[in-house]
């Protein structure tokens, strides 16, 4: 079976370019730095269509996720090295998302966040605003952002919801510091559902304008209100391709 390894900003996944079949133990084995190939997840993809495809995506202890925005950039970067298509059309187990390789990177973009209900709760005095955008979110405001510790609040958000966390600090009103602990993964480098969920809640708080750029230990995301869609652009990579 042919695989490629690919990171959007830090945020790595095996990619399989046709429909395979996975255990959970196998995906687990695989993600496994060291020992396996080692990853964030497992993306699995279906050809429907000349440009249309359809994608599965499985977290690093081999849940499935719902989506995955930092994995769709990679999927729009490998199908373009492989075909030589600049768009395509990824459907997930949420929605169906438009993809546009370009010469700066990669652009996505996403339907709007919805709000929870409730919209958000307080944990140890700190307040999490909830949204969706496929998969849950739970958004803080940090004021010590490098410090902030994701576990007592996973512990509480995680026990019966598999919500992706984000801690955040505003920098300026276009530039925002954000870090993401994901479910079933932990804390990585980039969450691009995290970044479209954080950057929603902070045009609807009226913190920020209608763009913006989201920076995290992966690199910088671009992020724009156009319509009824949010715009994300920013880079993805092939490391390697690989046989199992």
């Amino acid at each position: 079976m042919r695989f490629y390894k690919a990171h959007g900003l830090g945020n790595d996944f095996i990619i399989f370019p046709k429909k395979i079949e996975l255990t959970k133990e196998e995906i687990i084995k695989l993600c496994r730095i060291h020992y396996g190939v080692g990853a964030d997840g497992v993306v699995i993809l279906n050809r429907l269509n000349n440009n249309e495809y359809e994608m599965e995506i499985y977290n690093q202890d081999g849940s499935k996720a719902l989506t995955c925005g930092n994995a769709l950039r990679c999927v729009g970067k490998l199908i373009n090295h492989l075909e030589g298509v600049n768009k395509i059309t990824v459907k997930t187990s949420s929605d169906i998302n438009e993809i546009e390789v370009t010469n700066k990177g990669v652009i996505t973009y996403f339907r709007l966040p919805s709000y929870l209900e409730p919209k958000s709760i307080t944990i140890n005095d700190l307040e999490f605003h909830l949204c969706e955008i496929g998969n849950y979110h739970a958004i803080a405001r940090s004021s010590n952002l490098s410090s902030f510790n994701f576990e007592p609040y996973a512990k509480v958000l995680q026990k019966n919801y598999p919500y992706n966390i984000e801690a955040y600090q505003v920098i300026s009103p276009s530039i925002i510091k954000a870090r993401f602990y994901e479910y079933g993964v932990f804390e990585t480098n980039s969450c691009t559902s995290g970044s479209v969920a954080l950057f929603y809640h902070l045009v609807n708080e009226k913190i920020i304008d209608k763009s913006c750029t989201i920076v995290s230990m992966g690199g910088s995301l671009n992020l724009a209100l156009i319509d009824d869609k949010i715009k994300v652009e920013g880079d993805a990579r092939i490391i390697f391709k690989g046989e199992l």
